[in-house]
Protein backbone atom coordinates (compact mmCIF):
# COMPACT_ATOMS: atom_id res chain seq x y z
CA UNK A 1 0.00 0.00 0.00
CA UNK A 2 1.13 3.52 -0.69
CA UNK A 3 -0.23 6.91 -1.66
CA UNK A 4 0.90 10.03 -3.47
CA UNK A 5 -0.49 13.36 -4.56
CA UNK A 6 -0.05 14.79 -8.04
CA UNK A 7 -1.40 18.28 -8.47
CA UNK A 8 -4.86 18.40 -6.95
CA UNK A 9 -5.31 14.61 -7.01
CA UNK A 10 -4.72 11.97 -4.33
CA UNK A 11 -3.91 8.40 -5.40
CA UNK A 12 -4.32 5.49 -2.93
CA UNK A 13 -2.86 2.11 -3.88
CA UNK A 14 -4.56 -0.76 -2.01
CA UNK A 15 -3.24 -4.34 -1.67
CA UNK A 16 -6.05 -6.86 -2.30
CA UNK A 17 -4.04 -9.95 -1.36
CA UNK A 18 -5.86 -9.67 1.97
CA UNK A 19 -9.58 -10.03 2.61
CA UNK A 20 -11.98 -11.60 5.11
CA UNK A 21 -15.22 -13.53 5.43
CA UNK A 22 -18.90 -12.85 6.09
CA UNK A 23 -21.25 -15.00 8.15
CA UNK A 24 -24.45 -16.39 6.63
CA UNK A 25 -26.35 -13.39 8.06
CA UNK A 26 -24.07 -10.96 6.22
CA UNK A 27 -22.13 -9.81 9.27
CA UNK A 28 -18.34 -9.82 9.39
CA UNK A 29 -17.03 -13.19 10.54
CA UNK A 30 -13.36 -12.36 10.25
CA UNK A 31 -11.01 -10.06 8.38
CA UNK A 32 -7.29 -10.11 7.86
CA UNK A 33 -5.51 -7.64 10.12
CA UNK A 34 -3.63 -6.33 7.11
CA UNK A 35 -6.90 -5.63 5.30
CA UNK A 36 -8.42 -3.82 8.28
CA UNK A 37 -5.28 -1.74 8.79
CA UNK A 38 -5.20 -0.71 5.14
CA UNK A 39 -8.77 0.58 5.27
CA UNK A 40 -7.93 2.68 8.34
CA UNK A 41 -4.78 3.91 6.62
CA UNK A 42 -6.80 5.07 3.58
CA UNK A 43 -9.22 7.00 5.77
CA UNK A 44 -6.29 8.59 7.63
CA UNK A 45 -4.59 9.68 4.41
CA UNK A 46 -7.85 11.16 3.09
CA UNK A 47 -8.43 12.98 6.38
CA UNK A 48 -5.03 14.68 6.10
CA UNK A 49 -5.29 15.51 2.40
CA UNK A 50 -6.20 18.82 0.80
CA UNK A 51 -6.72 17.21 -2.62
CA UNK A 52 -9.99 17.70 -4.47
CA UNK A 53 -9.84 14.55 -6.64
CA UNK A 54 -9.40 11.13 -5.05
CA UNK A 55 -8.52 7.86 -6.78
CA UNK A 56 -8.06 4.29 -5.55
CA UNK A 57 -6.19 1.62 -7.52
CA UNK A 58 -6.59 -2.04 -6.58
CA UNK A 59 -6.45 -5.39 -8.34
CA UNK A 60 -9.57 -7.13 -7.04
CA UNK A 61 -12.73 -5.07 -6.78
CA UNK A 62 -16.16 -5.08 -5.11
CA UNK A 63 -17.77 -4.39 -8.49
CA UNK A 64 -16.99 -7.09 -11.02
CA UNK A 65 -19.01 -9.74 -12.85
CA UNK A 66 -16.40 -11.57 -14.90
CA UNK A 67 -15.27 -15.18 -14.71
CA UNK A 68 -13.20 -14.75 -11.54
CA UNK A 69 -15.93 -12.98 -9.58
CA UNK A 70 -18.82 -15.11 -10.79
CA UNK A 71 -17.31 -18.58 -10.73
CA UNK A 72 -14.73 -18.47 -7.96
CA UNK A 73 -14.80 -15.35 -5.79
CA UNK A 74 -18.34 -14.29 -4.93
CA UNK A 75 -17.59 -14.59 -1.19
CA UNK A 76 -14.67 -12.20 -1.59
CA UNK A 77 -16.77 -9.81 -3.70
CA UNK A 78 -19.51 -9.68 -1.05
CA UNK A 79 -16.94 -9.07 1.70
CA UNK A 80 -15.45 -6.20 -0.29
CA UNK A 81 -18.91 -4.72 -0.82
CA UNK A 82 -19.49 -4.87 2.93
CA UNK A 83 -16.24 -3.09 3.83
CA UNK A 84 -14.80 -1.19 0.88
CA UNK A 85 -17.93 0.32 -0.66
CA UNK A 86 -18.95 2.23 2.53
CA UNK A 87 -15.31 3.28 3.00
CA UNK A 88 -15.09 4.68 -0.53
CA UNK A 89 -18.42 6.48 -0.06
CA UNK A 90 -17.26 8.03 3.20
CA UNK A 91 -13.92 9.12 1.73
CA UNK A 92 -15.50 10.70 -1.35
CA UNK A 93 -13.54 8.62 -3.86
CA UNK A 94 -14.15 9.78 -7.42
CA UNK A 95 -12.76 6.85 -9.40
CA UNK A 96 -11.64 3.31 -8.53
CA UNK A 97 -9.25 1.63 -10.97
CA UNK A 98 -9.76 -2.14 -10.82
CA UNK A 99 -8.54 -5.24 -12.67
CA UNK A 100 -8.49 -9.04 -12.22
CA UNK A 101 -11.44 -9.92 -14.49
CA UNK A 102 -9.85 -8.75 -17.77
CA UNK A 103 -12.92 -7.05 -19.26
CA UNK A 104 -13.93 -3.49 -19.99
CA UNK A 105 -16.34 -2.27 -17.33
CA UNK A 106 -17.30 1.27 -16.43
CA UNK A 107 -19.85 1.53 -13.67
CA UNK A 108 -22.59 4.04 -13.16
CA UNK A 109 -22.08 6.54 -10.35
CA UNK A 110 -22.40 4.19 -7.38
CA UNK A 111 -23.43 5.18 -3.84
CA UNK A 112 -24.31 2.78 -1.01
CA UNK A 113 -23.86 -0.08 -3.50
CA UNK A 114 -26.72 1.34 -5.56
CA UNK A 115 -26.82 3.06 -8.93
CA UNK A 116 -27.29 6.82 -8.72
CA UNK A 117 -30.12 7.23 -11.27
CA UNK A 118 -28.76 9.07 -14.32
CA UNK A 119 -31.95 11.12 -14.30
CA UNK A 120 -30.83 12.62 -10.98
CA UNK A 121 -27.50 13.77 -12.45
CA UNK A 122 -27.01 17.05 -14.28
CA UNK A 123 -24.86 16.91 -17.43
CA UNK A 124 -23.22 19.94 -19.05
CA UNK A 125 -23.12 20.70 -22.78
CA UNK A 126 -20.03 18.52 -23.19
CA UNK A 127 -21.76 15.55 -21.59
CA UNK A 128 -19.85 15.71 -18.30
CA UNK A 129 -21.67 14.76 -15.11
CA UNK A 130 -21.76 17.85 -12.87
CA UNK A 131 -21.04 17.25 -9.17
CA UNK A 132 -22.46 13.71 -9.21
CA UNK A 133 -22.81 11.73 -6.02
CA UNK A 134 -20.91 8.47 -5.59
CA UNK A 135 -17.98 6.71 -7.20
CA UNK A 136 -17.19 5.34 -10.66
CA UNK A 137 -15.47 1.92 -10.91
CA UNK A 138 -13.35 1.34 -14.01
CA UNK A 139 -11.86 -1.91 -15.32
CA UNK A 140 -9.78 -1.20 -18.42
CA UNK A 141 -9.76 -4.73 -19.89
CA UNK A 142 -6.26 -6.06 -20.66
CA UNK A 143 -3.18 -4.92 -22.52
CA UNK A 144 -2.18 -8.51 -23.18
CA UNK A 145 -3.97 -11.43 -24.81
CA UNK A 146 -5.79 -12.78 -21.75
CA UNK A 147 -9.47 -11.86 -22.11
CA UNK A 148 -12.35 -12.91 -19.84
CA UNK A 149 -16.08 -12.56 -20.39
CA UNK A 150 -19.08 -11.90 -18.17
CA UNK A 151 -19.95 -14.92 -16.06
CA UNK A 152 -23.42 -16.20 -17.12
CA UNK A 153 -26.17 -15.14 -14.74
CA UNK A 154 -23.92 -13.05 -12.48
CA UNK A 155 -25.51 -9.69 -11.72
CA UNK A 156 -23.75 -6.65 -13.16
CA UNK A 157 -26.33 -4.11 -11.97
CA UNK A 158 -23.53 -1.61 -11.36
CA UNK A 159 -22.28 -1.54 -14.97
CA UNK A 160 -23.06 1.28 -17.39
CA UNK A 161 -20.96 -0.61 -19.93
CA UNK A 162 -19.64 -4.16 -19.52
CA UNK A 163 -18.18 -5.78 -22.61
CA UNK A 164 -15.32 -7.73 -24.13
CA UNK A 165 -14.16 -6.44 -27.54
CA UNK A 166 -11.33 -9.02 -27.56
CA UNK A 167 -8.79 -6.29 -28.26
CA UNK A 168 -5.99 -4.87 -26.16
CA UNK A 169 -7.08 -1.69 -24.40
CA UNK A 170 -5.73 1.31 -22.54
CA UNK A 171 -7.32 4.32 -20.88
CA UNK A 172 -6.27 7.97 -20.96
CA UNK A 173 -7.12 9.90 -17.80
CA UNK A 174 -7.18 13.71 -17.80
CA UNK A 175 -7.49 15.67 -14.56
CA UNK A 176 -7.70 19.44 -14.15
CA UNK A 177 -8.93 21.59 -11.30
CA UNK A 178 -12.59 21.05 -12.16
CA UNK A 179 -12.65 18.23 -14.74
CA UNK A 180 -11.97 14.49 -14.75
CA UNK A 181 -12.09 12.85 -18.17
CA UNK A 182 -11.50 9.19 -19.05
CA UNK A 183 -11.16 7.95 -22.62
CA UNK A 184 -10.76 4.23 -23.29
CA UNK A 185 -9.20 2.94 -26.51
CA UNK A 186 -8.80 -0.39 -28.26
CA UNK A 187 -5.52 -1.21 -29.97
CA UNK A 188 -5.55 -4.05 -32.51
CA UNK A 189 -3.37 -4.94 -35.46
CA UNK A 190 -6.45 -5.96 -37.44
CA UNK A 191 -7.64 -2.35 -37.21
CA UNK A 192 -4.42 -0.99 -38.69
CA UNK A 193 -4.38 0.44 -42.19
CA UNK A 194 -2.43 2.97 -44.18
CA UNK A 195 -2.17 6.06 -42.00
CA UNK A 196 -4.08 4.34 -39.18
CA UNK A 197 -2.27 2.87 -36.16
CA UNK A 198 -5.19 0.66 -35.16
CA UNK A 199 -6.11 2.71 -32.08
CA UNK A 200 -9.84 3.44 -31.77
CA UNK A 201 -11.80 5.27 -29.07
CA UNK A 202 -14.10 2.83 -27.29
CA UNK A 203 -15.65 4.73 -24.38
CA UNK A 204 -15.63 8.17 -22.78
CA UNK A 205 -16.90 9.63 -19.51
CA UNK A 206 -16.36 12.93 -17.72
CA UNK A 207 -17.04 14.50 -14.34
CA UNK A 208 -17.06 18.23 -13.67
CA UNK A 209 -16.72 19.32 -10.06
CA UNK A 210 -17.42 22.78 -8.74
CA UNK A 211 -17.46 21.63 -5.10
CA UNK A 212 -15.87 24.04 -2.64
CA UNK A 213 -13.82 23.61 0.50
CA UNK A 214 -16.09 23.87 3.58
CA UNK A 215 -15.37 26.32 6.37
CA UNK A 216 -13.61 25.20 9.54
CA UNK A 217 -15.50 23.93 12.56
CA UNK A 218 -16.24 26.45 15.30
CA UNK A 219 -15.79 26.44 19.08
CA UNK A 220 -13.39 23.44 19.28
CA UNK A 221 -12.65 22.18 22.80
CA UNK A 222 -10.98 19.23 24.49
CA UNK A 223 -11.43 17.96 28.04
CA UNK A 224 -9.36 15.21 29.66
CA UNK A 225 -10.63 13.14 32.56
CA UNK A 226 -9.35 9.79 33.93
CA UNK A 227 -7.72 8.51 30.79
CA UNK A 228 -10.34 9.83 28.38
CA UNK A 229 -10.37 12.86 26.11
CA UNK A 230 -13.65 14.37 24.98
CA UNK A 231 -13.36 16.48 21.84
CA UNK A 232 -16.25 18.81 21.06
CA UNK A 233 -16.99 21.28 18.27
CA UNK A 234 -19.78 22.98 16.38
CA UNK A 235 -20.77 23.21 12.75
CA UNK A 236 -19.19 26.14 10.91
CA UNK A 237 -21.18 29.30 11.53
CA UNK A 238 -21.67 29.48 7.77
CA UNK A 239 -20.30 27.51 4.82
CA UNK A 240 -21.01 27.80 1.10
CA UNK A 241 -20.14 24.10 0.82
CA UNK A 242 -22.50 21.87 2.83
CA UNK A 243 -20.76 19.82 5.53
CA UNK A 244 -21.51 16.08 5.38
CA UNK A 245 -19.30 15.01 8.30
CA UNK A 246 -16.13 15.53 10.29
CA UNK A 247 -12.74 13.81 10.07
CA UNK A 248 -10.71 13.60 13.27
CA UNK A 249 -7.18 12.23 13.51
CA UNK A 250 -4.18 12.34 15.84
CA UNK A 251 -0.95 13.66 14.31
CA UNK A 252 1.63 12.08 16.63
CA UNK A 253 0.55 8.43 16.34
CA UNK A 254 0.15 8.19 20.11
CA UNK A 255 -3.15 6.26 20.08
CA UNK A 256 -2.17 3.83 17.31
CA UNK A 257 -0.78 4.20 13.80
CA UNK A 258 -3.25 5.89 11.43
CA UNK A 259 -5.88 6.40 14.13
CA UNK A 260 -8.81 8.41 12.85
CA UNK A 261 -12.56 8.76 13.28
CA UNK A 262 -15.46 10.01 11.20
CA UNK A 263 -18.58 11.66 12.60
CA UNK A 264 -21.54 12.15 10.26
CA UNK A 265 -23.63 15.30 10.27
CA UNK A 266 -27.15 14.78 11.62
CA UNK A 267 -30.14 16.87 10.47
CA UNK A 268 -30.83 19.75 12.85
CA UNK A 269 -27.75 19.06 14.99
CA UNK A 270 -25.07 21.75 15.40
CA UNK A 271 -22.96 20.49 18.33
CA UNK A 272 -20.84 17.33 18.16
CA UNK A 273 -18.41 15.42 20.35
CA UNK A 274 -16.14 12.39 20.31
CA UNK A 275 -14.65 10.58 23.31
CA UNK A 276 -11.24 8.95 22.92
CA UNK A 277 -10.13 6.32 25.46
CA UNK A 278 -6.69 5.20 26.68
CA UNK A 279 -5.22 8.69 26.96
CA UNK A 280 -1.93 8.69 28.87
CA UNK A 281 -0.92 11.67 30.99
CA UNK A 282 2.69 10.99 30.03
CA UNK A 283 2.17 11.58 26.30
CA UNK A 284 1.56 14.58 24.07
CA UNK A 285 -1.42 14.37 21.72
CA UNK A 286 -2.22 16.53 18.74
CA UNK A 287 -5.80 16.06 17.56
CA UNK A 288 -7.04 17.59 14.32
CA UNK A 289 -10.66 18.21 13.26
CA UNK A 290 -11.62 18.88 9.64
CA UNK A 291 -15.10 19.46 8.29
CA UNK A 292 -15.77 17.26 5.25
CA UNK A 293 -17.67 18.58 2.25
CA UNK A 294 -18.82 16.59 -0.75
CA UNK A 295 -15.20 16.07 -1.82
CA UNK A 296 -12.85 18.41 0.02
CA UNK A 297 -11.75 18.88 3.63
CA UNK A 298 -11.80 22.19 5.46
CA UNK A 299 -8.66 23.74 6.84
CA UNK A 300 -7.54 21.90 9.99
CA UNK A 301 -8.34 22.87 13.55
CA UNK A 302 -5.86 21.57 16.15
CA UNK A 303 -6.40 20.62 19.79
CA UNK A 304 -3.41 19.63 21.91
CA UNK A 305 -2.93 17.64 25.10
CA UNK A 306 0.51 18.30 26.60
Amino acid sequence: MYSFEYGNALFLIFNTQYAGELSSNGEIKRQDREFEDQVEWMKYVVAKSNAKWKFVALHKSPNSAGDNAGEWEDDRVQFYKKILVPAFDQMGIDLVFEAHDHMYMRSYQMLNDKVVPPGQITFDEQGNAVNPKGTVYLMSNAFGDKFYTKYPGYDDYFAAIHAQPFKKMFTDVFVSDDLLKIKAYTAAKKDESSGNNGVKKYDEYGIKRTDLKPERVSDPKIQVNTGKATISWKLPASSAEPVKGFRIYEENGMIKPYWNAYVSVEPGKTEYSLTVSKISAAENYRFVIRAAGSRMNSDPVELNIE
